[in-house]
């Protein structure tokens, strides 16, 4: 519904265009009808007949027509770009931050669908290896506060939809890991976010709450 709805607005808006640009071209023709010299005047003229203006008005009708006729152009600009990883590990039991943890990112699938389930589980199927295996860059301990910045390269798209550039956090994964507590992982988000919108804040923030072992019994 809303798209015929745009598609007849968009119809009556060229329709409009169309009317007032032949309305220009039939003041043009007739200016010299209305007091002719001659008869000759009145007899249907050649298209060299024309006159300079009438010509210029018959060109920019052609021109109006096929901007409005021809499709947007579509375009898509790809990259990466490095940015903040800014994780806030805490005890949900106490409300505390926790001090030391380990933070550790890595790059792999994103999940868009419900049925990536299984491809996603299994990407991480040597979990210990990579824990221990991530490159220095991409580790951290959090602070006193609970926080730990890491820099990690995500991918980032522009279009003629969305001009500005957005970054796609689903393939950014987070282990979390602390003494005393059962690791978890998650990703730094799974919805595209502006860049600008995510340097304005530091980075892409990640709450983890960690749960003590003995809750896990």
């Amino acid at each position: 519904m809303g798209r015929t709805m745009a598609f007849k607005a968009g119809s009556d808006k060229r329709t409009a265009v169309v009317g007032f640009l032949t309305q220009l071209v039939m003041i043009g023709t007739k200016k010299e009808m209305i007091m002719p010299e001659s008869n000759a005047e009145l007899a249907p003229r050649r298209w060299w007949q024309l006159k300079l203006v009438e010509i210029l008005v018959v060109i920019a009708i052609v021109g109006v027509l096929i901007a409005l006729l021809l499709p947007p152009v579509e375009w898509v600009s790809d990259g990466t770009r490095v940015l903040p990883v800014r994780v806030f590990a805490f005890d949900p039991q106490t409300g505390r931050p926790i001090p030391g943890a380990k933070i550790a990112l890595s790059r792999g699938l994103g999940m868009y669908q419900p049925d990536q389930g299984p491809e996603i589980a299994k990407q991480f199927s040597g979990l210990s290896d990579w824990k221990d295996s991530a490159p220095p860059n991409q580790t951290a301990l959090t602070d006193d506060q609970g926080f730990a910045t890491v820099q990690f390269e995500f991918n980032v798209s522009a279009s003629r939809k969305h001009p500005t550039r957005r970054a796609f956090p689903a393939k950014c994964w987070i282990l979390v890991q602390a003494p005393g507590y059962g690791p978890v992982m998650v990703t730094a988000g799974n919805t595209a976010v502006e860049v600008q919108d995510v340097q304005n804040v530091g980075g892409f923030l990640v709450p983890v709450g960690l749960l003590r072992v003995q809750e896990l019994q």
